[in-house]
C-alpha cells in the first residue's frame, strides 16, 4: 500500500515528534529549546506520511515584506516526501497570503549541504552568497531568495 502523505496544521509539539536529519540537529535542539510560542515561527506548517512527521516548515517574518522560509526535515523523509514537500511548499508560495505579505522570501543553507541546496532550487530560489561562519556550528552558509 502506498504511503499516505498529508498536509497538516502545526502545533508546535510537533517539533518533537521526530529525529530531524543529521545536518539539522543544532538548529533543531535551538529551536525547540527556545521556541514556546508557535506564532514567532510564522506561517507554517506540518507533513506527515503514514501519521508520522517527517517535516515541519514555514515562512517567519524577518521585517515588512521580507520572510524567512525555513523547514526542519526528520531523519526517516524520503525523496518522495521531499517531492511531495517542494510540491506543497510551492503552493504555499504561490498562495494569496504569502504573495500578499512578502516581496521577498529568503532562505539559508549550510554551504556544505548538497541536498539543501538542491532543496532551494526545487523551490525557485537563486543563491546570492555566501556568509562566511554563520551556521550553528560556525560552518559557511548560502544565502538564497526568491523575489
Amino acid at each position: 500500500m502506498p504511503a499516505l502523505r498529508k498536509v497538516i496544521p502545526f502545533e508546535l509539539p510537533h517539533l518533537r515528534l521526530f529525529t530531524p536529519q543529521p545536518s539539522q540537529v543544532t538548529g533543531y535542539r535551538a529551536t525547540i529549546e527556545g521556541v514556546t510560542d508557535a506564532t514567532v515561527l510564522g506561517q507554517c506548517f506540518t507533513i506527515v506520511r503514514d501519521n508520522r512527521v517527517v517535516m515541519v516548515c514555514g515562512i517567519r517574518p524577518q521585517q515588512e515584506g521580507v520572510g524567512m522560509a525555513w523547514s526542519i526535515i526528520a531523519d526517516e523523509a524520503d525523496r518522495y516526501d521531499m517531492l511531495y514537500a517542494a510540491r506543497k511548499m510551492l503552493l504555499f508560495f504561490a498562495s494569496k497570503e504569502v504573495r500578499g505579505l512578502y516581496r521577498r522570501v529568503e532562505m539559508l543553507v549550510c554551504d556544505p549541504f548538497k541536498q539543501g541546496h538542491r532543496f532551494a532550487g526545487m523551490l525557485g530560489f537563486s543563491k546570492e552568497g555566501v556568509m562566511a561562519k554563520r551556521g550553528f556550528n560556525g560552518e559557511d552558509v548560502a544565502m538564497y531568495a526568491r523575489t
